[in-house]
């Protein structure tokens, strides 16, 4: 394929130690070629090139130039991408023939999620002033780079608040309000900066969910948009889901239990269920959700336990945590009385076995 000038493809994501962790979502199911054209139109929402598996013709590279170190120490290789799918058609191979080795050492270890946001910024911002004359006169694709970049300030000024940083939380909205223009917010910026001021996490969330909605419309049609569909829209069948668990809970639980459940940061299930609570687990360093293994997962819920914590709640849509974190299950059921188990959620009251008094008639694990 004489017009393919880049090739990337699958890896096996590896630790430190060589170990396998849990796979990323591939870009394709199959092997792919992309025009130039196609690639850049969904590149430039996302980047879903992994660069160690990345070969490129040397001719090529002479003619793009080398990675742009004015776009900081994170996203050069996105902003390569992009130059590159401006110039030929990208291939992906499907097969793994790499291992993609994550260690504390990276790049994306030793930053922190917003200053690779920032890259990500400086490396949209930069193709588009330097680019061919039809990428300049396509207003469309500047309209979904933006609309693509302000949904993720929006999602790290949810993040920045969950870490309580509330000057980080409101400047990452501040961020998301100046790239979204007018695509998105109205009125609902107002109130989501006033819930920001104010702490109010539930009210944050939903005047957030509102504003996502809006910036989804420009990139609903890119693979980047139905990934994150499920955090732009809301869900139905998922609320009515979190308001049971949530009853459960109230129903269970004395009023002064501290919870915490894994509820994808969504505060419903807190608030509805009229109890203190924290979301599980905490953000990690490197700003991905769920924890590395076992390990790290058992460390963070005696961590939060030994703060006050007093029952996990494990919602149906994580009962895969019983599987992937076979060592953490083993944990719980050895140390911890399931109070509570229905096909919704399951319920650990934090009190080691032998000092555990409560006990709710009939739907016990295991009854």
């Amino acid at each position: 394929h004489p017009t393919v000038g880049l090739v990337h493809g699958g890896f096996n994501l590896i630790d430190e130690r060589g170990l396998p962790l849990r796979t990323w979502e591939a870009p394709f199911p199959t092997d792919v070629i992309e025009s130039g054209r196609q690639a850049f139109e969904e590149l430039v929402v996302s980047n879903y090139i992994t660069t160690s598996t990345v070969i490129l013709r040397r001719d090529l590279l002479s003619d793009v130039g080398q990675f742009a170190d004015e776009v900081g120490r994170s996203s050069t290789d996105w902003n390569m991408w992009l130059r590159v799918a401006l110039r030929t058609d990208i291939a992906y191979r499907a097969e793994s023939l790499t291992e993609y080795r994550q260690h504390p050492d990276t790049i994306s270890a030793t930053s922190s999620a917003g200053e690779r946001l920032r890259c990500d910024i400086r490396a949209v911002d930069q193709v588009f002033r330097t680019s061919q004359p039809w990428v300049s006169s396509r207003k469309d694709l500047y309209r979904r780079a933006k609309a693509a970049l302000a949904f993720r300030c929006l999602m790290q000024a949810g993040d920045a608040l969950q870490r309580k940083q509330q000057v980080a939380s409101v400047s990452w909205a501040f961020q998301a309000f100046v790239l979204a223009g007018s695509l998105a917010g109205g009125r609902g910026w107002g109130r989501l900066f006033t819930a920001l001021l104010r702490r109010d996490e539930y009210r944050c969330f939903w005047t957030s969910k509102a504003i996502l909605a809006q910036l989804y419309r420009p990139i609903e049609q890119t693979r980047y948009g139905q990934k994150v569909a499920k955090i732009a829209l809301v869900d139905p069948e998922w609320q009515r889901t979190m308001s049971h668990i949530a009853a459960t809970v109230r129903d269970l639980t004395p009023r002064d239990a501290r919870i915490a459940a894994v509820d994808k940061n969504d505060p419903s299930l807190i608030h509805l269920s009229g109890r203190t609570g924290r979301h599980f687990p905490d953000p990690r360093p490197d700003g991905s959700g769920n924890p590395l293994d076992s390990e790290e997962a058992i460390d963070h819920l005696e961590a939060i336990r030994s703060e006050g914590v007093s029952y996990f709640v494990l919602p149906c849509f994580a009962f895969w945590w019983l599987d992937f974190y076979q060592g953490f299950r083993s944990h719980l059921e050895s140390r911890y009385r399931c109070a509570w188990s229905d096909d919704k959620c399951l319920i650990y009251e934090l009190l080691p076995r032998d000092g555990a008094t409560f006990m709710h008639e009939g739907r016990l694990c295991g009854a």
